[in-house]
């Protein structure tokens, strides 16, 4: 479904039960949406906590092949375990200083850099900045 076709039907809904808050999975048209129609915006706390677990299992499973160690990220495979378990919690318990929890992340991973030739893998230092970055970006949403 396009935005176009979506929009019409929230704005409806919307002004039929007086609605002050949209509550989405994270594709990023509702944000939009919410934006347009003057709605805060709220994403479903469950789709982001399954999105970190599958990632987090995902990136467990390939630092344990990739074992490079990353040029100017502040972290290791240890280190990484560490890091994952610290934003699984932030989602469950949403603590009040998450935001400054996330930035501190960031910079551990802000030197991972995107693969640079056509074709090859993402490093999980990558993976875990791209992983970061929206977390914290939209952490008010």
């Amino acid at each position: 479904m396009q935005t176009g076709e979506i929009l019409p039907l929230i704005r409806e809904i919307a002004q039929q039960y007086g609605a002050e808050v949209l509550i989405s999975d994270d594709w990023g048209a509702y944000r939009d949406i919410a934006d347009d129609l003057g709605l805060d915006h709220q994403i479903c706390r469950n789709h982001v906590k399954r999105n970190v677990d599958d990632r987090a299992g995902s990136m467990r499973h390939q630092v344990k092949r990739d074992t490079i160690d990353p040029e100017g990220v502040l972290s290791d495979p240890d280190k990484l375990e560490d890091y994952l378990q610290q934003l699984q919690a932030l989602i469950r318990e949403r603590p009040p200083d998450a935001s400054k929890q996330l930035r501190y992340l960031y910079e551990r991973y802000q030197a991972a850099t995107k693969p640079t030739r056509k074709g090859q893998k993402y490093s999980v230092w990558y993976r875990m900045r791209t992983l970061i970055v929206p977390l914290w970006e939209r952490w008010q949403r």
